[in-house]
């Protein structure tokens, strides 16, 4: 109904907070070879429904999307992926039945990127032969690294 001299006015703003669940998915795996990809998608209704449209959001900068505020469509597929995509990722999808309102943020997921650090390598000082009650001290170290650290070894 209307009265004399007033109009409705419908929100244009975008709503967001969805009541529906929300979350991120990573296919094939969140831990991810450097240099390969991964693909990442935004569900909604316990994973059965995904998002037409998503944006991303990385670490504690859960206000601030990922790539200035582009908004993806139905997957986001990340690479080739170096050790500075790792870290933790939320989404937040726009309902398609609804495009203005947009769901709340998902719980974390977290990107681990595999390949990084090549294995260290361990070496016994004086000498790999030690006879009981000798004192050996292990040396740690890690190329290209420079810096060398001690392991606890039991």
């Amino acid at each position: 109904s209307s009265f004399p001299g007033f109009f409705w006015v419908q929100r244009a703003c975008p709503h967001t907070g969805g009541q529906d669940k929300t979350f991120l998915f990573a296919q094939p795996s969140a831990l991810v070879p450097q240099g390969g990809h991964v693909t990442l998608r935004c569900y909604y209704r316990d994973g059965l429904n995904n998002f037409t449209n998503f944006t991303l959001y990385k670490d504690d900068r859960s206000h601030v999307p990922v790539f200035h505020s582009r908004i993806f469509q139905e997957s986001f597929l990340m690479g080739p992926v170096t050790p500075a995509h790792a870290g933790t990722y939320r989404c937040r999808g726009s309902y398609p039945h609804s495009p203005t309102e947009w769901s709340a943020l998902s719980d974390p997921l977290a990107i681990r990127v595999t390949g990084v650090h090549r294995k260290p390598s361990l070496l016994a000082l004086p000498g790999p032969l030690v006879k009981s009650g000798e004192t050996v001290t292990l040396q740690c170290s890690q190329i290209p690294c420079l810096s060398t650290s001690f392991c606890t070894v039991r």
